[in-house]
């Protein structure tokens, strides 16, 4: 419908981005199919839902492989099958289903500033986005699919599209835990989803009961519970990890893993009172799209195992706001330019050719203070967004 209403010149944003978009499935289709278990994360995956399938523990207690919920393992049932069938077949039809999914749910977002913005923005999101996800889609990781869950949950939120909310969020939980912090964060702020998230979350716990043995099921979620705590354990006394405090230990920084949650939940209630502060100054379209704005920025930074590759969780709010800055403040959108060269260039600025986990949250700071400032200092209200 939007399409069709399109002017000109919003044709012309529209089908360059549609044509970027299917340039890139297309590639990553390509690579994917000749890359055989290189570059790839779905064996995994896959591994998952066949020891599911088995009756098999899935998890080995290192806090490596499958780090993810059972539930993931059930719904992955359908490519396992298909993998059996033809490795590379499953491989590119996860691409191609998780990237379309994507393009849908950028748009979905795009949608929430000004119409006459809207395909300038759709535009700006799929150039920001393109080269940030390109390794998660590469590696078929379910970052890409996370990210379609937390930008439609935004936006159902927006619409007061409260079940449709629901959904999103528990199915995101289910297939990839960090969906956690978007969750907790709408769950605290909007009274709608005071019921409906418990009761999407009980269906979401007593789903893969109908898949297997309850003695089994209950046995691999206290098996993911101690999966969990090893793996984040493992996250917070490494440094080789693209987050807040990897950044710190490259300036010889090394904080202990007890301060280290006790930063998280300070960093968690700030985020969650600067969720107060923009509801009270912005409309329900404006706060959605700071709402997925802060909580993939946290997730980037306080997610004690964030690689480089997961950052294109933030582009489509980079991209978005630098569409509005286009209007509203060149320096600031030169600054964000700014941001997202750094982001593409994450894990290469290293004087020795090493690989490197200090500048992508680096970036990420930087943008997460401007996005702040907005909520606090601006001015722009409704003059830029979409409007009630």
């Amino acid at each position: 419908m939007m399409f069709m209403k399109a002017g000109f010149s919003d044709r012309i944003f529209i089908n360059s981005s549609v044509f970027l978009w299917l340039v890139f499935i297309v590639i990553v289709s390509v690579i994917v199919s000749q890359q055989g278990m290189s570059h790839t994360v779905t064996p995994s995956y896959f591994f998952g839902a066949d020891l599911w399938m088995q009756g098999k523990d899935l998890y080995d207690g290192s806090g490596r492989g499958f780090i993810y919920l059972p539930q993931s393992a059930v719904l992955f049932v359908p490519f396992a099958y298909l993998a059996k069938l033809s490795f590379s077949v499953a491989e590119v039809t996860w691409r191609i289903i998780s990237l379309l999914l994507l393009v849908f749910a950028l748009w979905r977002f795009a949608n929430l500033v000004e119409p006459k913005l809207i395909a300038r923005a759709f535009f700006i999101i799929t150039i920001t986005s393109i080269p940030l996800v390109f390794s998660s889609a590469r590696n078929g990781q379910f970052n890409t699919i996370l990210e379609v869950m937390m930008l439609l949950a935004v936006c159902a939120v927006a619409k007061e599209k409260w079940c449709y909310a629901t959904f999103y969020l528990v199915l995101g939980l289910a297939l990839k835990p960090t969906m956690v912090v978007l969750l907790l964060l709408l769950w605290a702020l909007y009274r709608p989803l005071w019921w409906r998230l418990p009761i999407g979350l009980l269906a979401i716990f007593i789903f893969p009961f109908f898949t297997q043995t309850p003695i089994y099921v209950w046995h691999q979620y206290v098996n993911s519970m101690a999966m969990l705590k090893t793996a984040s354990a493992l996250g917070a006394t490494t440094t080789d990890w693209a987050q807040f405090f990897g950044l710190l230990a490259e300036f010889k920084i090394i904080i202990s893993q007890r301060l280290q949650d006790f930063i998280r939940i300070i960093a968690a209630l700030f985020i969650l009172y600067c969720g107060v502060r923009a509801q009270k100054k912005f409309n329900k379209y404006q706060v959605a799209i700071f709402l997925y704005t802060l909580a993939s920025c946290y997730l980037m930074l306080f997610n004690s195992r964030t690689e480089n590759n997961d950052y294109g969780i933030v582009a489509p709010a980079l991209g978005l706001f630098i569409t509005v800055f286009f209007v509203h403040s060149y320096i600031l959108m030169l600054l964000l330019v700014f941001v997202f060269l750094g982001l593409v260039m994450s894990g290469n600025l290293s004087f020795n050719g090493s690989r490197e986990f200090w500048s992508a949250p680096f970036f990420t700071v930087i943008f997460t203070v401007v996005v702040i400032a907005q909520i606090f200092y601006s001015k722009m209200r409704n003059t830029i967004f979409k409007t009630e």
